[in-house]
C-alpha cells in the first residue's frame, strides 16, 4: 500500500512539472517578440523611396510565431504612417510590402526571390536558416542566447533602400 502511494505521489509530481515542450514554447514566444521588435526598429532605421502609400505594410509570408507579437507593434507608426500587418501566402502578394518576413516553412520555396520581387523596394528578412540568403537583406542570427543580425548591403542598395549608419554599426556582419 505504501509503495502504491509513493508511486502515485511521484506521478502527480511529474504531471505538475512544466514540460520541456511548454518551456520551449515560452522561449520561442520570447524570441518571436524580440524579433518583432527588431523588425520595427529596422523599419525606423531605413529610408525607402518616396511613394504615395498611406500605410506601412509589414508582410509575413507563411505562418510564423512572429505574427502574434507583430500584432502588438502594428498599433504604432513608421515614418508617420500606420503599420498594416499582412499575412500573405504567395510571393505574388509582395508588391505592396515594405518589409517581407519569410517564415521558416517558406525558406525552401525562396529560390530566386529577387526575380519574383523584381525591383520593388522590399526589405526581405529571414532567419539564419534561409534557403537563399543572397536574396535576403537582413538575416536574423542566433549567437548563444542572443539574437543579432547580418546585412546584405548590396541587395539593399539594389532595392533602393538606405540603411542608417546606426543599423549598420549594430550588424554582426555586413556582406
Amino acid at each position: 500500500m505504501r509503495s502504491n502511494f509513493a508511486l502515485i505521489y511521484i506521478l502527480l509530481l511529474l504531471l505538475a512539472m512544466p514540460s520541456k515542450t511548454w518551456a520551449e514554447e515560452q522561449v520561442r514566444a520570447e524570441e518571436s517578440s524580440l524579433q518583432a521588435a527588431f523588425l520595427f526598429n529596422f523599419a525606423l532605421l531605413t529610408e525607402w523611396p518616396s511613394t504615395q502609400d498611406d500605410q506601412f505594410n509589414i508582410c509575413v509570408l507563411g505562418n510564423d510565431p512572429i505574427l502574434q507579437p507583430l500584432k502588438k507593434i502594428s498599433t504604432k507608426q513608421v515614418k508617420g504612417m500606420p503599420i498594416n500587418l499582412m499575412q500573405i501566402h504567395s510571393y505574388k502578394q509582395t508588391a505592396k510590402c515594405r518589409i517581407l518576413f519569410v517564415a521558416d516553412e517558406e525558406h525552401a520555396s525562396m529560390g530566386n526571390l529577387s526575380r519574383r520581387i523584381g525591383s520593388e523596394s522590399v526589405m526581405v528578412i529571414t532567419r539564419e536558416n534561409a534557403f537563399d540568403p543572397h536574396d535576403t537583406i537582413i538575416m536574423l542570427v542566433r549567437e548563444g542566447n542572443r539574437i543579432g543580425f547580418a546585412i546584405n548591403q548590396s541587395v539593399a542598395i539594389e532595392r533602393k533602400l538606405t540603411l542608417s549608419s546606426k543599423l549598420l554599426k549594430l550588424a554582426k556582419a555586413i556582406y
